[in-house]
This record gives structure tokens, C-alpha cells and sequence, in this order.
């Protein structure tokens, strides 16, 4: 049988202008222990994104983050469905089933981990989708570069 290894690398070699990255939900709400939706598996990948982003950083291959972010200016299906959006009164308990504050917008739930922080944007990209895209400013953002 004959070397994958050579077949993946010339197939899924980064090309300017074709491949992009596109860094998906990798937020507090989902990777920080004790967050009702925490998502453990999760954290594993983290090593290989950063990986990635330096691979993309150093090519200036566009990497675009994006974040699920519940506002309750915006009221979707999804706070109906997933109850760990909406806002959690102060003091009451907190976890899945119950409302916990979870990527809800202008809580610190909704930021992606430090660990893949995205750099300052250069172009930004508004969605006015359930999934509101954002990175630092409720938008989907390009890094420099791209």
C-alpha cells in the first residue's frame, strides 16, 4: 500500500486564494470546566488549532473565527430549546437544564478561550443568523493578513 502521508500533504496542502480557516464555537461557554455546556473533548483539539493557526498565520492564509452568542435582544428558538443561554438570575443555581448565562452576549462565556484569541480583524463579516458570528465584536473577522 503506498504512502497516505504523500497524498494528504500535496491534496490538503494550504493554497492562497482557496483555504481558509475557519475556528468554530471555541469558547468559555463550551471549554471552561463547570460551564453548562461544557463541551470536555473539546479542550483535546485546542493544541491542534493552535497549531493550525500558526501554520495559516505564517502563510497569511485567512483565519476567521466564529462564536455562538445568545442575546436576549435577539430572542430565537434556540433559548426555548437550550435554556443554558438565557440569563441566570443572580444567585440561583447554575448547569444544564437550567438558565446559566451560557455564551450569552457581553458575558465573558462568549469570548473564545485565550488560548486561540484571534488577532485584532482587519475585515469583518456581520450575520444576521441564529448563530450570530462574532469575534471581539459580533461579527465574523478575517485576521490580518487575509
Amino acid at each position: 500500500m503506498a504512502d497516505r502521508g504523500e497524498t494528504f500533504e500535496r491534496v490538503l496542502t494550504p493554497e492562497p486564494g482557496r483555504t481558509a480557516l475557519v475556528v468554530v464555537d471555541m469558547q468559555r461557554g463550551f471549554l471552561d470546566v463547570g460551564e453548562a455546556m461544557e463541551v470536555p473533548p473539546a479542550r483535546e483539539i485546542v493544541p491542534v488549532i493552535q497549531s493550525l493557526l500558526s501554520v495559516f498565520r505564517a502563510k497569511r492564509l485567512p483565519v476567521v473565527f466564529t462564536e455562538f452568542v445568545y442575546s436576549e435582544a435577539v430572542p430565537v428558538l434556540i433559548g426555548s430549546l437550550h435554556p443554558e443561554h438565557r440569563p441566570a438570575p443572580p444567585g440561583a443555581p447554575r448547569g444544564f437544564g437550567l438558565p446559566s448565562s451560557s455564551c450569552l452576549e457581553g458575558t465573558a462565556s462568549a469570548e473564545t478561550v485565550p488560548d486561540l484569541a484571534s488577532r485584532p480583524a482587519r475585515s469583518s463579516y456581520a450575520s444576521a443568523a441564529t448563530t450570530r458570528f462574532r469575534a471581539r465584536s459580533s461579527t465574523a473577522r478575517c485576521e490580518p493578513g487575509t
